[in-house]
């Protein structure tokens, strides 16, 4: 007798037939109707079988249980074996993970994600079963069927309400998606499309001079015609100068059918992005920023399931950043937080497609996996990047998943702003990490030296920096010193005095040059200054945000915080939530992208005035936000606990505060009150060493933000052009703004020594001086931003802030006596005055009711105190001076009750 029987149900012309074994070994046969038949074992099982038969035990099982009386019995011995088997399955689906985004096309990271989201589905789908299995409790017959046919009330009422919500009108992702998708296979897009990325392709090789098509872009091409294209192109291209607008089409132009096909089939641009843009691609499809705009001409040639395999087909180079999220972020997206921001391009496709199919992708420079991109206007591509950025895709979608994590979630424009000022408000206020890998090198020599610098004609080694030398013989061989001047090849020794016998460098590094200037930089000291390739993101940053708001409603709140920027001595600064300032990076943004292009905007750096203020305000935000997440969000708490704090911090002690007056005594006015009290105070040291660090590091980010700011407004105001020159040069090559980057590595990173506490007509300030100048700012934050006070009577050009608050302390425990002495005269007044006034003589009675020309203006305990002293004793000279001043309704309605009663209870 066989220990295991297996019915096997098959067509007779059945060769081969899968099962799975249960046993440590496979036996090598089997007998079926009597008859043996050999088992062949294969290690690797196909996940289609795996989950196929998987399913099939699952549907059987079901049965098995709803039929079972020991059910608890047969579904803890099912739900075991079921585990063993999607273990497997679970197995088999990791290895086939494996996604590969590695210079795919946009059709192909479609693909892959559709695999690897069938293989995650069906394992999810799978092990739902099995937990609806194991959770079985159900003896109607609704719930057994609901159970075997697969449906699972949970899942299916949710869905229903999902499904009732867009029902009625809220979000429709349908709706919205072929929407979108209308638009992008619209033929008046791709024309639009098709057009900007020709002129700026055309702009591009107009704009550039004529050493640079010689020494950068003609090296690159290998077919002659192409030269006398390029040469047509610039030459009709300046036509393009007599326009106000551009011309919607190239019509105008008149080019050749060589020429259009040589800008169209992106080759130029390819030559441009060689020569003078730094070869930017990104390091994960390995596409160019022209071969991704290429790739939204296909839309059409593709069909989608969702909006998420839109963003994986067309996507834009950009940075990738890593963001701290705010549930807020949602409402004021600029309270957004930006951790780091890496100098390596990635394309947000890819991106988008990793994160859906969960599979990490890191950069050059390690660390975190990349899970967000911060696209920006692309100077190479101006035209196409800033069409691409404004479509509901990419400037809508994309923005609202790099936000808040979900596609339906864009509140407007003021998302892409936020994305910007917090990315240039961490670059331009945190320090540049240290070096730590080769890539990182290569980078910054690529943008240091790409488009100027030269290689070996013999070896290629390069880069060599011959910029600006035309006579090579002019110095080589020369001594000066301990140096000997050597304008030879470093590596080889090869050596021409003609610069045009040497090549221009293609980007590539000689690996032992890239050894010993990585060596180099990472020997180098923590320094002050910044790096070209931060340099690098600011420019672009700026240049991104100018192009996208100039022109729309958004700019003005800008141009207008700069104007009030300049205007700081004549109209108080207010940079706060009333004002329309929604987070500080807008005033970064302010200062750095509109403030530096006016004409005295340099004057504006030479005093602090504007610089206290955003710090006086960033302060008082930060306590703010500090003291109400101690307190769970409670306003009122909040502004309890800031209080305390500055208490604890100037040590005021309660008996220094002024006392209330006896019980039955009026207290005198306030302002008399706080006249006399005390503003003496001492320094808590623990706590100011509390506050002291966090007020520092704010101090030490607006001053890294306002040296670069001033530093950017010099190098401007000395360039001819201003900001809109310098639009162009970005949009040109990297050569034709590489004056303003190295102007800009030379900006001094000043500290809040430097900039706050130092007097020019001094050597410089003690480490005491700037802790209390710390403190100082520290508390006037928590002052005017946690605690909320208004400081009455403070003039902060005359008065000391510290004392000033010492006294305000002191006032609030006074108020709290006070507060404390009502609560027990609403309990008690009335019978003290009662028991008071009908002791005391007429005049004293008189004196009780005051100078009040009514008693109804008396409290009420007062009032109805004297009114009952004087009824009790039935005191008429008392009764009728309280009634003198009485109301007709009082004196008609209780006039005779101070009578005494009369036998037969009349008075």
């Amino acid at each position: 007798m066989p220990k295991e029987t297996v019915r096997v149900h098959a067509q007779s012309d059945t060769t081969c037939i899968p099962l799975l074994c249960r046993f440590a070994a496979v036996p090598k046969s089997i007998r079926v109707n009597g008859q043996e038949i050999s088992v062949t074992e294969k290690e690797e099982i196909p996940f289609e079988l795996l989950t196929t038969v998987l399913q099939g035990l699952i549907d059987k099982t079901k049965v098995k249980i709803v039929a079972a009386k020991n059910r608890k019995e047969v579904i803890a011995k099912s739900v075991k074996h079921l585990d063993i088997l999607y273990n497997l399955v679970k197995t088999h689906e990791e290895s086939d993970l494996d996604l590969n985004i590695k210079s795919l096309s946009a059709k192909e990271r479609v693909k892959q994600y559709r695999q690897i989201r069938a293989l995650t589905h069906k394992a999810a789908e799978l092990k739902n079963q099995i937990v609806d299995i194991a959770n079985f409790s159900s003896n109607d017959s609704e719930g057994q069927a609901a159970f075997l046919n697969g449906r699972s009330m949970k899942f299916a009422n949710k869905a229903l309400r999902r499904a009732a919500v867009r029902a009625d009108g809220v979000v429709d992702p349908k709706a919205e998606q072929k929407a979108i998708y209308k638009y992008l296979t619209s033929e008046s897009f791709r024309e639009k499309l098709k057009t900007a990325m020709a002129l700026d392709i055309i702009f591009n090789v107009k704009n550039l001079k004529d050493t640079d098509v010689r020494r950068t872009v003609f090296p690159r091409v290998v077919v002659q015609r192409h030269k006398d294209q390029i040469g047509e192109i610039r030459k009709k291209a300046s036509i393009l100068d007599e326009m106000d607008t551009d011309p919607t089409g190239l019509d105008a132009l008149g080019l050749s059918p060589g020429a259009l096909d040589l800008i169209h089939s992106g080759q130029l641009a390819d030559y441009l992005n060689d020569g003078v843009h730094g070869r930017a691609q990104s390091f994960v499809s390995m596409a160019t920023p022209w071969q991704h705009a290429e790739e939204w001409l296909h839309f059409g040639e593709q069909q989608f399931q969702s909006s998420w395999e839109m963003l994986m087909y067309g996507g834009m180079l950009g940075f990738p950043i890593h963001l701290k999220r705010f549930a807020a972020c949602q409402m004021n997206p600029f309270l957004l937080q930006v951790e780091k921001i890496r100098s390596t391009l990635v394309d947000s496709a890819s991106i988008c497609c990793a994160n859906k199919a969960e599979v990490p992708v890191y950069g050059p420079e390690a660390g975190a996996p990349i899970e967000d991109v911060l696209v920006l206007i692309d100077p190479s591509l101006p035209r196409t990047s800033k069409l691409l950025n404004s479509t509901a895709l990419l400037g809508e979608k994309f923005t609202s998943v790099t936000i808040s994590r979900d596609m339906h979630m864009y509140t407007g424009f003021s998302m892409r702003v936020a994305l910007h000022s917090t990315s240039l408000f961490h670059l331009a206020s945190t320090q540049d990490e240290a070096i730590t890998t080769e890539l990182d090198v290569v980078a910054n020599l690529r943008r240091a030296y790409m488009g100027r610098a030269f290689m070996c004609g013999n070896c290629k080694f390069g880069p060599v920096d011959h910029y600006a030398c035309g006579d090579l013989m002019a110095h080589h061989g020369e001594s000066r010193g301990d140096t000997n001047i050597s304008n030879a090849c470093p590596k080889c020794g090869w050596f021409s005095g003609r610069i045009d016998d040497w090549l221009m460098w293609d980007g590539v590094v000689d690996e032992d040059f890239l050894r010993s200037e990585f060596d180099k930089i990472n020997k180098k000291p923590k320094h002050h200054f910044l790096s070209e390739a931060r340099i690098d993101m600011m420019l672009k940053l700026m240049y991104s945000f100018r192009k996208m708001c100039k022109g729309r409603e958004s700019w003005n709140q800008y141009q207008e915080m700069a104007d009030a920027m300049e205007n700081a001595d004549e109209v108080p600064l207010n940079f706060s939530t009333k004002a329309g300032v929604d987070g500080m990076s807008q005033v970064a943004l302010a200062l750095m992208a509109v403030l530096t292009e006016s004409k005295n905007a340099v004057k504006v750096f030479e005093s602090k005035e504007v610089l206290m203020a955003i710090l006086k305000e960033e302060c008082a935000r930060d306590a703010r936000s500090r003291f109400r997440m101690e307190t769970g969000g409670e306003k009122e708490m909040a502004r309890q606990k800031a209080m305390e704090f500055l208490t604890e911090l100037l040590k005021i002690a309660k008996e220094t505060a002024p006392e209330t007056q006896p019980f039955m005594e009026s207290e005198p006015l306030i302002e008399n009150v706080r006249l006399d009290c005390r503003d003496d105070y001492q320094i808590d040291t623990d706590k100011a060493r509390q506050l002291i660090p966090w007020v520092r590091d704010i101090c030490r980010k607006w001053c890294r933000v306002w040296s670069v700011a001033e530093q950017l407004a010099s190098v401007l105001s000395k360039r001819v052009g201003g900001w809109e020159q310098l639009e162009r040069d970005m949009e040109t090559g990297l050569s034709n703004y590489a004056d303003v980057v190295q102007e800009l590595k030379r900006t001094e990173l000043k500290t809040p020594r430097d900039l706050l506490v130092n007097d020019e007509a001094s050597e410089g300030c003690d480490l005491s001086e700037l802790q209390t100048f710390f403190m100082k700012l520290g508390v006037e934050g928590i002052t005017f931003g946690a605690a909320e006070s208004s400081l009455p009577g403070y003039k902060a050009e005359e008065d000391d802030l510290l004392s000033a608050v010492a006294r305000e302390m002191r006032m609030r425990i006074y108020f709290q006596r006070v507060a404390a002495k009502m609560s027990q005269w609403k309990s008690e007044g009335q019978t003290a005055t009662f028991s008071q006034a009908r002791v005391a003589d007429i005049v004293q009675f008189v004196d009780l009711i005051g100078n009040k020309s009514h008693v109804h203006g008396l409290d009420k305990q007062t009032f109805w105190g004297l009114w009952l002293a004087a009824v009790s004793t039935h005191d008429q000279e008392k009764a009728q001076v309280f009634l003198e001043t009485c109301n007709e309704g009082f004196r008609f309605k209780h006039g005779d009750a101070w009578k005494p009663r009369k036998k037969g209870g009349k008075s």
